[in-house]
This record gives C-alpha cells, sequence and structure tokens, in this order.
C-alpha cells in the first residue's frame, strides 16, 4: 500500500484513498468492459451514446465518475471537483439502474445512492486556489470499447499546483515490457505499422505525490512480492534507440507533424497504446517519448494530462508544452495557449524540443 511508502508524508491518507478508491473503479471499469465490449459483440444501446464531440460515452464513464468523485468528497468534503462528464449523460432511468447495480458491488461508501448527485460533483469551474481534484473517469474510450487500453486518471491540484497523481490501467500488465504483438493497424505516422500491447491479465496502477518519487503496483496480485515498487524512466539519450507511444486514434494528435519530428530524430520503435497508460509506460521506462499535437483550435482539457505529468514527473521524466514551458493548470477546466504536448524521459527533451520548433516553424512558414 502507499501508506508503507509514503509515510509521513503531507499528502499521505490523499494518496492512500485515492490508490485504494482508484484501484477499485480500475476493476469495476474491467468488468464492464469484458460484459459489454467483447471483441465479437456490439456495445449495447444502454451502455453507450454520442457526445457533441462525437467520443463515446459508456456506463463505465459514469459509474467510475461517480465511484470516485462520490467517495472522494465523502472523505474530503471541503475540496472541489473537475471532471469530464455530466448527469445529463444519464439517459434514462434504466441506465441509471445499471450505472447503480455496478456501484453496489464496488463502492463502500454508499454512493450507488447518489449516482447523479456524485457525478456532478465534477462541475467545478477549477483554478489557481485551494484543493481540486481532477478526474477523467475513462480516459481513452475508443480504446475501451475496441477491448484495449484505457485509464482512469486522477490528480490533486493545490493551488493550482498538480500533487498528486493516479493512473489506473486495468489491462496494461504490471510485468515490465508487457508482451507486444505486431498490429495491423495502419494508420500510425505516415501510414507505417506499430506495435501494440497485449491486454494484460493483472493491470497495474500508478501512483506519485511530489516530492515522493513514482511507484507501481499490480492490480490484482495481493502477494507480498507484488507490493508496490517504485519506477524510473529510462537512461536513454540516443533517438534512435527510443520508443516512441503514440494513440491508435489518429484523430488525438496529427501524425503528419509527429512524423516529420520522429524523422528528425531518427526514431525507429513506436509503441500504440489509448490514453495516460502512455505516461505510465513512459515512467517505468517502456518507453522514452509520447508527442501530442491535436487539430488547430482543440483546446486541451487538464484532466488529459494533470495526473500524467505528476507520475512522470516523479518518475524522472519531462513533461512541456511544445516551447518548453511548463503544464499550468491554474487556469481552468483547460489549458489554454498550449501548441503541443512533449514527454520525455527527460534525458531526451532538449533534443526533442528541437525537433519540435523545427517542424513548427516550417510548418508556419509553409502554411
Amino acid at each position: 500500500m502507499a501508506r508503507s511508502l509514503l509515510a509521513g508524508h503531507r499528502l499521505q491518507h490523499e494518496l492512500e484513498s485515492a490508490v485504494d478508491i482508484v484501484s477499485r473503479a480500475s476493476r469495476m471499469a474491467r468488468e464492464i468492459q469484458k460484459r459489454y465490449c467483447d471483441a465479437t459483440q456490439t456495445v449495447g444501446d444502454a451502455t453507450t451514446l454520442a457526445k457533441a464531440d462525437a467520443s463515446p460515452v459508456t456506463i463505465a464513464d459514469l459509474a467510475v465518475q461517480a465511484l470516485i468523485l462520490g467517495e472522494l468528497h465523502m472523505l474530503f468534503p471541503e475540496d472541489r471537483f473537475v471532471a469530464e462528464e455530466t448527469s445529463s449523460s444519464v439517459q434514462d432511468e434504466r441506465m441509471e439502474g445499471a450505472i447503480r447495480t455496478w456501484l453496489t458491488q464496488y463502492s463502500t461508501r454508499g454512493v450507488d445512492e447518489r449516482v447523479r448527485d456524485s457525478i456532478d460533483l465534477g462541475s467545478d469551474a477549477g483554478g489557481c486556489r485551494g484543493r481540486i481534484w481532477v478526474l477523467d473517469p475513462v480516459d481513452g474510450t475508443k480504446g475501451f470499447l475496441r477491448n484495449q487500453q484505457f485509464c482512469i486518471a486522477l490528480a490533486l491540484l493545490v493551488d493550482g499546483l498538480a500533487e498528486l497523481g493516479v493512473l489506473g490501467c486495468p489491462n496494461l500488465s504490471a510485468a515490465q515490457e508487457a508482451e507486444r504483438i505486431a498490429s495491423g493497424y495502419t494508420e500510425g505516422i505516415e501510414g507505417e505499422k506499430c506495435l501494440t500491447i497485449v491486454n494484460g491479465t493483472d493491470g497495474c496502477v500508478f501512483f506519485a505525490a511530489r516530492g515522493a518519487g513514482a511507484y507501481m503496483q499490480s492490480l490484482t496480485d495481493r502477494r507480498e512480492q507484488a507490493l508496490p515498487q517504485q519506477i524510473h524512466v529510462n537512461a536513454n539519450t540516443d533517438p534512435s534507440w527510443a520508443v516512441m507511444a503514440e494513440s491508435v486514434e489518429s484523430g488525438h494528435s496529427s501524425h503528419s507533424l509527429t512524423g516529420k519530428m520522429i524523422r528528425i530524430l531518427g526514431i525507429r520503435q513506436r509503441l500504440g497504446v489509448d490514453s495516460q497508460c502512455k505516461y505510465g509506460l513512459l515512467s517505468r521506462g517502456e518507453a522514452c517519448v509520447f508527442l501530442r499535437f491535436p487539430r488547430p483550435g482543440y483546446v486541451e482539457n487538464i484532466w488529459d494530462h494533470a495526473a500524467g505529468t505528476v507520475v512522470l514527473t516523479e518518475a524522472g521524466g519531462r513533461v512541456t508544452d511544445a516551447l518548453g514551458g511548463e503544464l499550468d493548470f491554474s487556469h481552468g477546466r483547460k489549458l489554454p495557449n498550449v501548441r503541443g504536448i512533449v514527454a520525455t524521459n527527460g534525458h531526451m527533451h532538449p533534443a526533442v524540443l528541437a525537433a519540435v520548433k523545427h517542424v513548427l516553424a516550417e510548418d508556419v512558414t509553409s502554411g
């Protein structure tokens, strides 16, 4: 448990609570995925609907948000919450009943009796003052629906600074160098194939607090030898030997821009994985670089990066915008004026930033 590793840390209680709740939410989400998103089945009418931005919303999103925010609110009633979903996505009593059924199994604090209220705790505007929990209940929703990788990402901001982060990765094996397969995925950079990760049998949770390091533990293995282990980025400084983690969904980032950057750097190995699982892979040394350059006009949400930034930074890595500036989570629910996200093992950050700036300058000139 986090208790044995962070005894005396000023956020020990918060981190212990967050790891416990996210772990239970991760196990719940994985069971929902198994139930509704088997590769041989279609997703049922009561489990998925389309939001205005065309991304799917599932029972898992809503149940996870209700469980995590509802339980945190009971533990820390003065804290505020920023999260992705609202109870308006609960279409009818049938959907609410399905959510309540899952919460009955996984909540230890009776959240199933306050489904809509718990979900709507996440409507705070955010900002630079006070304690604010930031949640993405199912990051990588399309990966979830493909029965592949997704992540539950929770962070705590204190006066605008990201102080702790927890990443629940239900399908990512806790074993280092998780099994990979050659994928037929052809929407990778420049249309080339990349490797994807086989779903693990255990799943894992990453967690970190500012100044206390980053850790990983199995979601299911309760043996003593499976206690949390401290994790670190790898020490690679040569881009030609680097592994780059990239999103499976091409709509999440400009693969054209990223392709130019990796050609400059000479990166030859790529790993396709959805969600903030990418931050976890970098944090435990399995990848070195993650780049994200969304479509023009898109403004990043703080819940897409807050938790991953804490974990990777505490593991020895770096996360900045495309100009090398630190991400600022104090401006509300969004990350304004962020052209792109650059995450590395730290050792390669100057070289990667140089390539990023070169390509972006060319893009402006040609545009």
